[in-house]
């Protein structure tokens, strides 16, 4: 079985084995083919063989083919060469998107395979659905009408609707069951809701009317009254409206689809909003309690309900009463919405005004120098003036008001004019506008002679009394200078001061050990100077150096060593220094290989040759290990006997343990030759 190629349409599956073909009216030519059913598994095409045992086939009368046929699990027993129905293209409406293998499909395709228009499988959960011959009818108008070899091992898992004659397969294996299935593919239908769905509605009232029916080629909307022309048309599948007028409106819907239609009315009415009365507060005083009130009638004495919106002004209370209280300043709306018996709403507002409030004060902000008291006047023109509390205020009703703290704040004032009272503020800004400086702290290493010169003021005033530009600073130890100094306005800063420390550096250090050291050793360095110092520099007197505070130096040659160690303050530029001298001498533990006993000279004796040696554990083996001699005294004279004995002349093993004064541990081991 070869496949089957495709032409001329746009929707297809390369590869199927089963296809649908248009020719012209005389069969003389192919106008297009298009392979269909091929199942797809994990992305991967099916395509050994069909998917499917066809049962029937329609173009309906608007030009869309149908297509059904069953398969899957059951036909594989029978054909090798089927393929399983699982994988074959579903549409998201469908009715049953699933299969259990071996169930009934239906297929839809737009005119001249444009496009998918429907696909579904039809089955149960358990049995394995067929058609043994049965009949199966597609009707012009996009009905299925099929019947099916379903309920198979006498289930009754077969999807059946609640009015079925026998919703149960009465049979202990395959029963025969018909099922209809219309598409609403092909007739058009109209119905029409509304947003908002009551047909009771308002004038001004936006209205949105949507087709809820199939959607057809076209779609008519007309509205208006009874023997009037419409108020309103359009040709979309959703319109919306707003009624200005009261009345009783029919909504028309006209839906048409393949040269058929169908209509569908509905009745609106539109009721007027409710005429009200409302009150408008009169103009009052800043911050005065008005009254807001609306009538709960209307005109024609219908009884309304009210709702106002909420605002900051408002004071507490059910937001249903028509009467309501406010504190205003300024001009402000208050919006409310009143509804109808009816069920109308309006929504509509009262304006409050209040005077407008008058200054009491000509400036918002009060400046002076701050060691300086200053008088504060209100404006005139106002009968009486209170101020509110502050604690340089001891009378409220006092004028004029004088200020002399340092404390930057607000203060107030309310004035009377015969008709409101009038709060205003100003900001009391005592300023240090005059700046002094006499630079940084000073250290010196001794008795200091300098003339300080500030900066920032006209005129200067020394903690001495002096008043001069300059001050003269002539002493030892620590103490501080203050200035204070007064600007072109006669304003006054506050004090700089300046503080003087004696700084003197003096170096002082201890060496561990303290003379003499023994190569190789290491010799620790300690400070002993004064707190002052935060830098150090340490020569040895070797070629090398270090910053460290309290360093440890190995000297590993002998000689006699010159060094020095410099203590700095950086604060002040104070040095100090301290020189000293270290001798470093060498440890030696060496022997010789051979001596002549019994004999005059100095090779009579075996001698060691050491110095700067504190301890020594010298012994003398023979050739078979047994010691012959043992010494402990650093200055070793053998003489070459063993118990008073002398030891035969050859050549005996020594080992020697010793520790130097430099603390490190020396060992030697060798041959000595006993010559007689």
């Amino acid at each position: 079985m070869g496949n089957i190629n495709q032409s001329g349409t746009r929707w297809f599956q390369a590869g199927a084995k089963h296809y649908i073909q248009k020719y012209s009216p005389f069969l003389d030519s192919l106008y297009w083919s298009a392979p269909v059913g091929l199942p797809f598994l994990n992305g991967v095409p099916q395509s050994a063989g069909p998917a499917l045992s066809l049962t029937a086939f329609l173009v309906d009368r608007c030009g869309k083919i149908y297509l059904s046929g069953w398969g899957g699990d059951l036909n594989s027993t029978f054909n090798s060469n089927i393929q399983t129905m699982r994988g074959l293209p579903i549409t998201a409406n469908a009715l049953q998107p699933g299969t259990t293998g071996s169930d009934m499909y239906l297929l839809v395709l737009a005119p001249d395979a444009d496009t998918l228009v429907y696909a579904t499988y039809l089955g149960g959960s358990i049995s394995e659905e067929h058609v043994d011959g049965g009949t199966s009818r597609f009707s012009p108008e996009g009905i299925v009408y099929h019947a099916v070899c379903a309920g198979c091992r006498g289930n009754s898992d077969f999807p059946v609707t609640s009015s079925a004659v026998y919703p149960f397969n009465q049979s202990t294996n395959c029963n025969a069951l018909i099922f209809k299935l219309d598409l609403e593919l092909v007739r058009p239908r109209a119905g029409i809701r509304m947003t908002p769905s009551d047909t009771n509605v308002c004038v001004g009232s936006p209205i949105r009317f949507e087709n809820t029916g199939t959607t057809g080629s076209s779609v008519w909307w007309t509205i208006g009254t009874v023997g009037q022309p419409p108020v309103h048309s359009a040709q979309t599948s959703s319109t919306q409206y707003t009624f200005t007028t009261p009345g009783t409106y029919r909504v028309r819907l006209v839906v048409e689809g393949c040269q058929q239609f169908d209509t569908t009315f509905k009745t609106v009415v539109v009721t007027p909003p409710p005429v009200i009365t409302k009150y408008p507060p009169p103009t009052s005083c800043p911050g005065d309690t008005v009254w807001l009130r609306v009538d709960s009638l209307d005109a024609s004495g219908g009884v309304l309900s009210i709702t106002w919106v909420a605002d900051p002004f408002l004071l507490p209370g059910a937001p249903g009463l028509f009467r309501r209280r406010a504190v205003v300043t300024g001009t402000r709306w208050f919006y409310f919405d009143v509804i109808s018996a009816s069920g109308c709403v309006l929504r509509d507002s009262l304006r409050a005004r209040t005077m407008a409030p008058k200054e009491v004060f000509g400036n918002d902000t009060l400046r002076w120098c701050w060691d300086r008291s200053q008088a504060l006047q209100p404006l005139a023109g106002f009968r009486s003036y209170r101020w509110l509390s502050d604690v340089e205020i001891t009378n409220q009703n006092q004028t004029v008001q004088n200020f002399s703290l340092l404390q930057p704040r607000w203060v107030y004032c309310r004035a009377y004019d015969d008709t409101c009272f009038h709060l205003d503020s100003v900001y009391l800004l005592p300023e240090i506008t005059a700046t002094v400086s006499l630079g940084p702290d000073l250290f010196f290493c001794q008795q200091i002679n300098r003339t300080l010169v500030p900066t920032g003021g006209l005129t200067y005033e020394w903690s001495d009394g002096s008043t001069g530009s300059t001050y003269n600073l002539n002493a030892g130890g620590s103490g501080f200078v203050w200035v204070i100094a007064r600007d072109a306005n006669g304003c006054r800063s506050l004090p700089d001061t300046l503080y003087y420390y004696e700084d003197p550096v003096s170096a002082a250090i201890s060496i561990s050990p303290p003379d003499t050291a023994y190569a190789p050793q290491a010799v620790y360095f300690t400070n002993q100077f004064s707190a002052n110092i935060d830098s150090v520099y340490w020569f040895f007197g070797d070629g090398n150096s270090s910053s460290s505070f309290n360093p440890v130096h190995s000297y590993t040659d002998t000689g006699t060593f010159y060094g020095y160690m410099l203590a700095f303050s950086t604060r002040s530029g104070c040095r100090d220094s301290i020189p000293f001298v270290l001798v470093v001498d060498t440890v030696v533990m060496d022997f010789p290989n051979a001596f002549l006993p019994e004999t005059e000279g100095v090779n009579a004796l075996f001698r060691s040759f050491t110095r700067n040696l504190r301890t020594l554990d010298f012994r003398v083996y023979d050739r078979w290990g047994q010691k012959i001699f043992e010494t402990t005294n650093v200055d070793v004279l053998w003489d070459g006997t063993q118990g008073g004995k002398a030891v035969m002349p050859g050549t005996y093993v020594y080992t020697a343990d010793g520790i130097g004064k430099n603390g490190a541990d020396y060992f030697r081991k060798g041959l000595i030759h006993v010559v007689r």
